[in-house]
């Protein structure tokens, strides 16, 4: 059920009890006020849920055009991102690895190493067991 049907239900729900207490509070049942009561009613029960719908429409798509915006942003900051690191670990000149790379992949081995079962040794080519 979602939100919309649920404050409409809720909103119709507390429009009959309302008139249900009107009309059990209403001392003479002539059928003209009747009428109007129950027009009334309606009305009161179908106001409040345009202009709920309306809120609620309006909210739904600046929270859209903001995940859109938000959207955009993290793939610039991504593309910035990815241009940075391979300017901080290639060789502007040579376009090889530098020491910052190699002392990154160090890090990143030792730590699986530290995390598990992986044989960690500088000196050895890996797959080469000592």
């Amino acid at each position: 059920m979602t939100r919309k049907t649920r404050i409409f239900l809720l909103l119709g729900i507390n429009t009959l009890v309302l008139y249900g207490l009107v009309l059990f509070l209403l001392p003479g049942r002539n059928m003209q006020q009747l009428i109007v009561i129950g027009i009334t009613m309606a009305l009161m029960m179908v106001a409040p849920n345009l202009v709920i719908n309306r809120a609620l429409d309006r909210m739904e798509r600046e929270l859209k055009e903001a995940n859109d915006e938000l959207s955009g942003t993290r793939e610039e900051l991504d593309a910035i991102k990815a241009t940075l690191s391979s300017g901080t670990t290639l060789d502007e000149l040579t376009r090889c690895y530098n020491q910052s790379h190699f002392l990154e992949v160090l890090t990143q081995h030792r730590g699986m190493s530290e995390r598990g079962t992986y044989y960690f040794n500088p000196c050895c080519p890996a797959g080469r067991s000592v």
